[in-house]
C-alpha cells in the first residue's frame, strides 16, 4: 500500500501507479482513504498544488471567521460512523466550544405522488414550512430535511423543470440552503444596524466603470424602480462559476479538446454517468476518467457537502477495487 502526494509543475516523472487523483481537497482526500481502505494492495497518486492534502477551500483560509454553517453531527469522513467526527470533536483540546445549536429537521420524504415541476415542489414546501410553523418549529428544520432527497427530487425533474429552476428558483434556494453560520449572521445584523454595510434587494442591469471607480445600475425591487450607485470597488459574490467552458483550468481544457469529456447539458459541471464515469463528446462512458463531487453537479445537484461526496467517494472506491481486482491487472490507470 502506498500513496504518493505530489505537487504540481515539479517536473517529476509520476511512478506507475493504479490510480492518479487531480485534487487534494477534501473530496480527493476522502476518495483516497476510502479506496486505500478498500484494498491494501492499491498505489494512488494525489496530484494539488497545495502543501498539505485534504484542506481545500473551506479550510485553506488562516480567517478565523470564515466558518462552515454544519453541524459537527454531520462532519464524519465515513457514512457508516456518522459520529466519528462530533466523538473526535468533543475532545476539549480539540473544540472548546461547541457553537450554536441547529434546529433539529424533520422527518419529510417524497414519494411517487409528489410534484414533478418546479412550482408544484414551492408550493409543497410552502406547506411544509406552514405546516412546522404551527408546531413552532423554525423554517430551518423544512429546508435542511430536504437535503437527504435533494438528489432524487433534481433527478426526478425533467430537464426543463430544471432549467426552469436555475432561472427563476436557484437564487432563493441558495440564501435559504446554503445559510452563514448564526455567529457570521450575528456580526452582519450588527454591521447593518450601524449602518456600514447597507442592503440593497434587486438586479444588476448595467455596469460601467469611471474616472473613480465604478457605477452600477439595477432594478431595485421594493421601489420597483432603476437605482444607481457608485463605487470604488465591486466584488462578485454570486457564486462559482459552474460552466467548465469559462474556467481557465489546464486540465478541463485539454479533456474539451482531445473529446475525452463534455459539459452537462445545463452547464453546471461535467457530463458524467451514474457510476461518476466521464462522458465524452461522443456519448460513451469513460473507462479511465471518474468525477467525484462538484463536477458531477448537473446530474445530482447537491454535491458540494460532506454528506454527498464522502458517499460518492465510497460509491467510487468500491466500484474501482471491483473492477481493478476484476481485470486482475496491475497496470490499470484511472484519472481521477
Amino acid at each position: 500500500m502506498s500513496i504518493f502526494i505530489l505537487l504540481i509543475c515539479q517536473g517529476k516523472p509520476v511512478p506507475q501507479l493504479h490510480i492518479l487523483i487531480v485534487g487534494g481537497g477534501f473530496s480527493g482526500a476522502m476518495l483516497a482513504v476510502h479506496l486505500l481502505h478498500q484494498s491494501s494492495s492499491l498505489s494512488v497518486a494525489v496530484i494539488d498544488p497545495g502543501s498539505l492534502p485534504g484542506r481545500g477551500l473551506a479550510y485553506s483560509s488562516p480567517r478565523r471567521f470564515h466558518l462552515l454553517n454544519v453541524p459537527a453531527g454531520e462532519m464524519s469522513a465515513f457514512p457508516d460512523l456518522p459520529d466519528d467526527f462530533l466523538r473526535w470533536g468533543r475532545n476539549p483540546l480539540r473544540c472548546g466550544n461547541a457553537g450554536a445549536q441547529l434546529p433539529a429537521p424533520l422527518n419529510l420524504r417524497l414519494n411517487e405522488q409528489s410534484p414533478r415541476t418546479v412550482r408544484g415542489l414551492l408550493r409543497l414546501i410552502r406547506s411544509q414550512v406552514h405546516a412546522a410553523a404551527q408546531k413552532r418549529i423554525d423554517w430551518r428544520a423544512v429546508i435542511d430535511s430536504l437535503r437527504p432527497v435533494t438528489q432524487a427530487i433534481w433527478q426526478s425533474l425533467p430537464i426543463e423543470e430544471q432549467r426552469r429552476f436555475l432561472r427563476h428558483a436557484r437564487a432563493f434556494w441558495d440564501v435559504h440552503r446554503h445559510r452563514v453560520a448564526p455567529e457570521i449572521a450575528d456580526l452582519l445584523a450588527d454591521m447593518r444596524g450601524e449602518g456600514q454595510v447597507r442592503l440593497h434587494t434587486g438586479v444588476l442591469t448595467r455596469y460601467s466603470n469611471y474616472h473613480r471607480g465604478a457605477e452600477i445600475e439595477y432594478w431595485d425591487r421594493e421601489s420597483r424602480s432603476e437605482n444607481r450607485l457608485r463605487v470604488t470597488r465591486v466584488i462578485n459574490c454570486t457564486g462559482s462559476e459552474t460552466d467548465r467552458r469559462r474556467i481557465d483550468d489546464s486540465l478541463i481544457t485539454s479533456l474539451f479538446v482531445q473529446g475525452l469529456a463534455r459539459p452537462d447539458p445545463l452547464f453546471l459541471g461535467l457530463d458524467v454517468d451514474e457510476n461518476g464515469r466521464v462522458i465524452d463528446h461522443k456519448g460513451a462512458a469513460s473507462r479511465w476518467l471518474y468525477a467525484i463531487g462538484p463536477p458531477r453537479k448537473g446530474s445530482l445537484w447537491e454535491t458540494t457537502t460532506v454528506c454527498e461526496i464522502r458517499q460518492q467517494a465510497v460509491e467510487i472506491a468500491q466500484y474501482l477495487v471491483q473492477h481493478l481486482e476484476g481485470r486482475g491487472s496491475p497496470n490499470f490507470k484511472t484519472a481521477v
